[in-house]
């Protein structure tokens, strides 16, 4: 197919007639037709409403559309500079994800609307674009003209790169790693030569994240434009600068649901009312039937302090007591996160997380940290499952380890790790580094405190059918650094639960 019929059949037959699309749908695909304008594009919308496909359809448009633009010579005429530019490939899109099953779906319904305008267009089977399985991308038209490559956003710096013109962003609101978003995809996007528009989308999992402040920030931000957000329904809006826009879709705004679909989502309202307002309203709440954020954003605003340079200083010297939790990976898929704790203050003073690790590997870590604190002065709580136990009998003498039986989300141990927690938070016995406050705090580990934060206020206590609580992260969440900061802080939860020498004394007394 030559490069005159590739622009003919985009400028001709799109979009296919077989695109069909529910109002809100249609709203947003008018707004953003012009794709030099409005680089941020927020969709926040209920499950089923079909933020997913909107979201796709729109960025095939922008990828032909730019496509069209730069080989027909127009890109040049308007900017005569454009041609010093080199651009490898020609037009560059990006899907991306916090977890590969969120990411898995959406590559998926790519792959598949792709396929429909092949048909569509009335081409043979694999002349309109290829998929590089190894190179985890596909090329439209041929390699080097539309390359689209697809990612997990979990691994550092991933996101950087020679820049991107189209990015899907799915799953939005549950991404913890938020360096991802705010610091390498943003200074990716906005290479000269690259057009640079995000579509961010997602359901919300309450008001915090990275899509409750993004879209509080079109609302102009600040208490005022987070009232706004969360009184908005069903529309669009568009900040005042034309650089951003947010769209909001229920459930129920779904054309093609039928009476009956629709009055089995309404019926959801009955058994979990917090979950229907937030899966199917789109609404920014704290769950709080069924599911319920464990600690506060006030609590967690509580423990933010700036580090203490002197407390790092005595560190150095060997004269603090540490106490580094380990979430070991399960099956070396997740990331195994350590988080040390300085007993005496209870500052976080380290925060280090690494992906597909294996036993040898964690060891290692082990055995490095304890280095640096000095081993004497290093404890290292860990999850006793089969797979963290093993550690214990590998790790050299003289590492001390102390177990825990946390495994399950409705672990009576867990629990107590979560509520201790809670209660040192509300003493003002915890203390997490600010890193908007702490100018010396390393990058990685103000990337790694942040993530933390995420998570923690994230952090879910739920009750299953048969009435029994547990806790554990929101689907397509995290909670490793939770559970590894839960786990450095029980020596802190047990010196504060034991009895002063003088209640000792009074209760012995008693005794006697």
């Amino acid at each position: 197919m030559g490069k005159g019929r590739r622009r003919a059949a985009v400028r001709l037959a799109f979009p296919p007639r077989s695109w069909e699309f529910s109002r809100w749908q249609r709203d947003v695909w008018n707004a953003t037709l012009d794709w030099r304008r409005v680089p941020l594009v927020l969709l926040c919308a209920g499950r089923g409403a079909g933020k997913d496909i909107l979201a796709i359809r729109c960025g095939i448009r922008d990828l032909l559309a730019l496509y069209e633009y730069r080989t027909s010579g127009q890109e040049e005429r308007e900017n005569p500079k454009i041609k010093n530019i080199v651009r490898k490939p020609l037009v560059h899109g990006l899907i991306c994800a916090p977890s590969e099953h969120a990411l898995k779906q959406t590559l998926e319904d790519f792959e598949g609307t792709l396929k429909a305008l092949e048909s569509e267009w009335g081409l043979e089977e694999g002349t309109l674009f290829k998929h590089h399985v190894r190179e985890k991308k596909w090329s439209i038209f041929g390699r080097g003209l539309i390359e689209v490559k697809y990612q997990v956003t979990t691994r550092k710096d991933s996101l950087r790169g020679p820049g991107y013109d189209v990015v899907l962003y799915t799953e939005f609101a549950t991404e913890t790693r938020e360096d991802a978003y705010l610091r390498e995809l943003k200074g990716t996007v906005t290479r000269a030569g690259r057009l640079g528009r995000v579509y961010a989308y997602g359901s919300p999992k309450g008001p915090q994240g990275l899509l409750w402040r993004e879209a509080a920030a079109v609302f102009e931000g600040g208490q005022e434009g987070e009232r706004r957000l969360r009184e908005f329904e069903n529309g669009m809006h568009v900040h005042e600068s034309g650089l951003r826009m947010f769209a909001h879709a229920t459930s129920f705004l779904n054309d093609y649901l039928t009476q009956q679909q629709k009055e089995s989502i309404r019926a959801e309202e009955l058994v979990d009312p917090d979950g229907f307002a937030q899966e199917r309203l789109a609404r920014f709440v704290h769950l709080s039937i069924g599911h319920r954020a464990v600690y506060a954003r006030e609590l967690v605003e509580r423990c933010l302090r700036p580090m203490s340079p002197v407390a790092k200083d005595e560190r150095e010297r060997g004269r603090r007591k540490i106490s580094v939790g380990v979430d070991v990976a399960r099956l070396g898929t997740d990331r195994t996160v350590f988080v040390g704790v300085d007993e005496g203050t209870a500052e976080i003073v380290l925060i280090e997380s690494f992906a597909e690790t294996v036993g040898t590997e964690i060891v290692e870590h082990m055995v490095r940290i304890a280095g640096m604190f000095g081993r004497q002065n290093v404890e290292f709580p860990l999850d006793a499952t089969s797979h963290q136990a093993f550690l214990a009998d590998f790790l050299p003498a003289g590492i001390r380890c102390e177990l825990h039986h946390m495994q399950g989300r409705q672990s009576r141990s867990k629990e107590h790790l979560v509520l201790g927690l809670r209660t040192l938070m509300a003493m003002g016995r915890a203390w997490i580094p600010s890193p908007d406050a702490s100018p010396g705090m390393p990058d990685g580990m103000r990337e790694e405190v942040r993530s933390l934060i995420s998570e923690v206020l994230q952090f879910q206590r739920f009750v299953s059918g048969d009435g029994s609580a547990g806790y554990s992260h929101p689907p397509g969440g995290h909670d490793d650094r939770v559970s590894a900061w839960m786990l450095a802080m029980a020596p802190v939860a047990d010196d504060v639960r034991k009895p002063s020498a003088a209640e000792q004394e009074r209760r012995l007394k008693k005794v006697l």
